[in-house]
């Protein structure tokens, strides 16, 4: 039986809050592959990150994907132990298998700052660049509009 060889940490599956606690088991959903299962992972991680204030993804909205949470995770050795199962799945006669993943996760009080202190920082530079672009904008309606004004009074 397949369930008797996960390891008993897996089995304990907590909610993850970063404000609330700072240990968790989290566990996916079961893909065709290693890759699929820890994007979930991450994708979960980075929008709980940044619904608290502790993480932006920059390119997450035009790719998808969430790989920078996992290296971040990485880097901070904030994931403690991973586990991937291989999971038997029968379609039609034919065996295939199918795979999970786990984290156990601990982030501590100076990693949240750290975040937090990336998650401004990122933040503030997504604004200055949202206010710089509506300048520009602003800037090239009026030349537009006093060009328009000068030919007007040539006439």
């Amino acid at each position: 039986n397949q369930s008797e060889k996960i390891p008993d940490w897996m089995k304990a599956e907590s909610d993850f809050s970063p404000r609330k606690y700072t240990h968790w088991i989290i566990v996916s959903q079961r893909y065709a592959t290693q890759e699929e299962a820890r994007e979930e992972l991450s994708k979960r991680v980075a929008i709980e990150l940044e619904k608290n204030q502790l993480y932006v993804e920059s390119n997450s909205e035009q790719t998808g994907k969430h790989v920078g949470v996992y290296v971040r995770l990485t880097r901070e050795n904030a994931i403690l132990r991973e586990c991937e199962v291989a999971w038997p799945l029968e379609i039609g006669g034919f065996q295939e298998k199918v795979y999970q993943v786990a984290w156990e996760m601990r982030l501590n009080p100076e990693v949240i700052n750290r975040f937090h202190a990336d998650w401004i920082r990122q933040r503030t530079q997504q604004n200055l660049i949202r206010l710089s672009s509506a300048f520009g904008a602003i800037t090239l309606l009026l030349a537009t509009l006093t060009f328009l004004l000068r030919r007007q009074q040539i006439q």
